[in-house]
């Protein structure tokens, strides 16, 4: 019984020791800590749902809100280029593009048109009237949705380029010259850029170039009778040359020989000869023909002397028909009559 109630007081006593022992500080640290860093993630969390981060578009000067904080996928450009990509003055701007949005969000556009680097408008669509041949033209585009912007895209640069001038009027004057006439040009030209046309000429003669004659004027004395004259004309301004065109042809007027001889008399002793006269006003030279006659007559067919023997025919009257020509289509008739004894 001793020994029991021995074992029980020291139970007891060691129990009272361990309840006046200060309570495990290495464990209660721990568990603080875990607490805190739990606290700390959960407010962190919650701050980085409803916190709003601005961001400014240096370019636009405006505001979006960042769309990595929202969960947000910013549209973007795929492809852009300048139409028409050969233009000129009297054109009109604008992009073809294709654009996209992983979030399928409604997307608008903001466009930044640069002229040689430096921003002109902010509109879809820039007419190039005012600006200068050979200006180099860029368009920045950027895509927004309701929450983003995208990234800025930059287009290829186009070079503005020159309308060359058109020829839309060629005359020739006087309308019906004649040979050691000079001939004039009168030309009428467009440019649609208001540039000022300037003219070169090239003169043909029956289908030869003339050295030397590029001016307005084609030299009366390399005008003749019968000529077909053609001036072909080339416009250009400051940038480039227009396309050649040829005016109508004009053909010099060919004035027709004339005989100036009359027949002499009769025949003498079986023998007649009668020298042919004639003259041209254009001075072209002269060929004579016999169109009819007695038999054995000639009639040499550049000095024009007409020679015959008469012989014993059964006719003694014969018609003598002469033709002067210029070989270019001018030409003078004479007819007279021989009778024989």
């Amino acid at each position: 019984m001793d020994d029991l109630r021995g074992n029980k007081r020291m139970d007891d006593k060691k129990r009272e020791e361990e309840q006046a022992k200060p309570p495990n500080t290495h464990k209660m640290t721990w568990k603080v800590k875990w607490a805190f860093v739990l606290l700390a993630l959960f407010f962190s969390a919650l701050l980085f749902k409803e916190k709003e981060e601005l961001i400014v578009n240096e370019r636009e000067g405006t505001e979006t809100i960042s769309s990595s904080l929202q969960g947000n996928r910013p549209p973007r450009i795929i492809r852009a280029e300048i139409v028409p990509s050969s233009p000129d003055l009297q054109s009109a701007l604008k992009a073809e593009f294709e654009a996209e949005d992983a979030d399928r969000d409604p997307v608008t556009f903001r466009y930044r048109w640069l002229v040689n680097r430096k921003e002109v408008s902010d509109q879809a669509i820039l007419p190039l009237a005012g600006f200068r041949q050979g200006d180099l033209v860029s368009l920045e585009i950027i895509p927004a949705d309701e929450k983003a912007a995208g990234v800025l895209f930059e287009t290829p640069s186009v070079k503005i380029g020159n309308n060359p001038p058109v020829i839309t009027g060629i005359q020739l004057l006087p309308r019906e010259p004649k040979p050691g006439e000079s001939i004039q040009v009168e030309v009428t030209g467009m440019d649609k850029d208001d540039d000022s046309i300037r003219y070169r000429y090239e003169w043909r003669i029956n289908g030869q170039t003339v050295p030397g004659a590029d001016m307005a004027t084609l030299d009366g004395s390399l005008v003749h009778s019968a000529d077909q004259i053609v001036v072909i004309v080339t416009p250009s301004d400051s940038f480039s040359e227009g396309t050649p065109k040829a005016g109508p042809p004009l053909t010099v007027v060919n004035q027709p020989p004339k005989i100036t001889s009359l027949p002499s008399g009769g025949i003498q002793n079986n023998k007649y000869s009668y020298q042919v006269i004639a003259q041209d006003p254009d001075a072209d030279p002269l060929q004579y023909l016999l169109v009819s006659g007695p038999p054995g007559m000639t009639l040499d067919v550049s000095s024009g002397l007409l020679d015959w023997t008469a012989e014993a025919l059964r006719e003694n009257k014969f018609q003598v028909t002469i033709e002067v020509n210029d070989a270019k289509g001018g030409k003078s008739i004479q007819q007279f009559s021989l009778q024989t004894k």
